[in-house]
């Protein structure tokens, strides 16, 4: 049976009609989805959620904590609150039974399992929809696979980890235990290896003879530049012949605003000039060159994105609004990738170096002749930002904020307070 179409879209785009698919189709439990009728009603945890009560029972809380965290010490899944099962082994989903105020029980379900699990899995999230007119509906909590497993129930007897198998959510074993931190340890060094990597890459970027525009290669031994890289945080995701695509069409020029968008100023990227994939070696490549610049787009089938360009003339300086463009843009990529391979929320790790060769340092200015207040800032070369974690589309703008807060920072600058980057996808 194919994948239900839930899970190929994030949290954030689930609509009734993906909800009722499940029940029209009477969709299985198993690795990846978890039904739930309704709160816990046994007899010692309290009134239901229906009648009226809007005290959550602490039991019911455990209930979808253990499954929540059962899904991220695997391969991450959802657990669906407020579909009847059929009730026949394997349990199959039926019909929607709506929970009241389906929106403020995901608030404090919300709430409840950031407070009951330690540590919390990044991009653990509830969301209530809507299925009747009063605000009634289900609950959906989407708990992705995690790259810091093992995560637990905290519990009277300390923490208790849990893993997926199949449609039952078992205790983890001291051995289970070891055997994922072990794999969570490999998959951080693979991380750090594929940035490493993306960097020597970097160095060596130049102008090729094959490069339409580059018609005569000086040898040059000073730039300015930039690599941007979007890494997968787990394994698992796989596009063939990414060559196909026009990467470059996802990207387009956002803006920056503050006081409700009474100030604006273009977040300008180079993306867009990197058109014309081609194969390269299990990816896609595009490349712009002329004598005195490089600009170079890779995507490969495991879903490693990774921007770099090089400019031999233009060694003054790099402007904030420049670096806040591109990042965004490979943003946008991660999310047409993602969305390409049905892993909507798959979680990436993004990585920034800012450089340049032939001098210690080199001028940060703000977003062209637009200034935030601040003074030219001087960066030292070369500039590894910290590591961010990607996660869904909405969180992207904060991303974006969050890249450019660190490179004020690393210039002596405060922080973009009061700015905001309203997407247009």
């Amino acid at each position: 049976m194919p994948l239900p179409s839930l899970m190929s879209k994030s949290l954030g785009d689930l609509t009734l009609e993906d909800i009722q698919a499940l029940c029209d189709e009477g969709t299985l439990e198993d690795q990846y989805i978890d039904f739930k009728e309704n709160l816990s009603e046994r007899r010692d945890s309290g009134a239901s959620w229906n009648a009226g009560n809007d005290a959550i029972a602490p039991r019911a809380v455990n209930a979808l904590a253990r499954v929540a965290v059962a899904f991220a010490n695997a391969e991450g899944g959802w657990i669906v609150l407020g579909v009847r099962e059929d009730g026949a082994p394997p349990s199959r989903a039926s019909e929607i039974l709506p929970l009241r105020a389906c929106h403020d029980l995901a608030r404090r379900l919300r709430q409840s399992l950031y407070a009951r699990i330690d540590p919390v899995p990044t991009g653990l999230d509830v969301r209530g929809i809507e299925t009747t007119g009063d605000g009634a509906g289900v609950v959906v909590i989407r708990a992705p696979a995690s790259p810091y497993a093992p995560h637990g129930v905290i519990s009277d007897n300390g923490r208790e980890c849990y893993l997926r198998r199949n449609d039952e959510c078992r205790p983890m074993t001291m051995r289970d235990i070891q055997e994922r931190t072990l794999e969570i340890e490999r998959g951080l060094a693979s991380l750090h290896a594929t940035f490493a990597e993306q960097r020597r890459e970097f160095e060596n970027l130049e102008a090729l003879p094959g490069d339409v525009l580059a018609a005569a290669i000086p040898v040059v031994e000073s730039f300015m530049g930039c690599i941007i890289t979007a890494v997968p945080t787990r394994g698992g995701l796989s596009l063939d012949k990414p060559y196909r695509r026009d990467w470059a069409a996802y990207c387009r020029r956002d803006w920056i605003a503050r006081d409700q968008g009474a100030r604006e100023h273009l977040l300008y990227s180079h993306l867009d000039t990197a058109v014309g994939f081609r194969p390269t070696l299990r990816g896609a490549i595009a490349r712009y060159a002329t004598q005195t610049l490089v600009r170079q787009l890779v995507i490969t089938s495991s879903g490693v994105i990774s921007y770099a360009y090089k400019d031999f003339e233009n060694l003054q300086g790099i402007f904030l609004g420049w670096v806040g463009g591109d990042v965004l843009n490979i943003l946008k990529i991660v999310d047409a990738f993602r969305q390409i391979v049905g892993q909507a929320d798959a979680e990436y790790a993004l990585a920034v170096r800012l450089e340049k060769r032939g001098a210690n340092d080199f001028a940060l200015a703000p977003f062209g002749v637009h200034n935030f207040g601040f003074q030219d800032g001087t960066l030292r070369s070369p500039v590894d930002l910290p590591i961010w974690r990607v996660g869904s589309t909405p969180e992207f703008g904060d991303t974006v904020l969050g890249v450019m807060n660190d490179v004020c920072n690393a210039a002596g600058w405060e922080s973009l307070d009061g700015w905001s980057i309203p997407l247009h996808r």
